[in-house]
């Protein structure tokens, strides 16, 4: 139902599959973080907010990778991935350099990642929509 209901809307409002597809994991798999991270926050327990955000990092990414690979063939534009990739391996160091000081993100280290973050998907739906058309 889920599905149909995505791409009846995709339709109707002339936007790619695919972005209504990201908009829906996106949301659908991060709720549950957000929900535990404001918990964490508000009780002073910062260390199980992160522990949650890296526990997920860690889960979803061979999880979704898996389920790429047996979805069957796909496309992907070369310098989408290109993009993507780099994108990702900058994000990636970022955090890892920001995680690493003083083994905490900052207030403002992590207004950086978010800025990045904001790049990155707007980077992402800009794709979606020019390779789509």
């Amino acid at each position: 139902v889920l599905v149909e209901q995505s791409s009846y809307f995709a339709e109707l409002l002339a936007i790619p599959k695919s972005l209504i597809g990201l908009i829906l994991l996106s949301i659908g798999t991060n709720i549950p973080e957000i929900a535990i991270a404001v918990r964490a926050v508000l009780h002073h327990r910062k260390g199980i907010a992160f522990g949650d955000y890296l526990g997920s990092a860690v889960t979803n990414a061979p999880i979704f990778a898996l389920l790429v690979l047996f979805s069957g063939p796909f496309s992907l534009e070369a310098s989408e991935f290109v993009t993507t990739s780099l994108l990702m391996a900058v994000g990636f160091v970022f955090f890892y350099l920001f995680a690493g000081s003083k083994n905490a993100i900052s207030r403002e280290e992590g207004q950086v990642l978010l800025m990045f973050y904001v790049i990155f998907l707007s980077v992402q739906i800009y794709n979606l929509v020019r390779f789509a058309g």
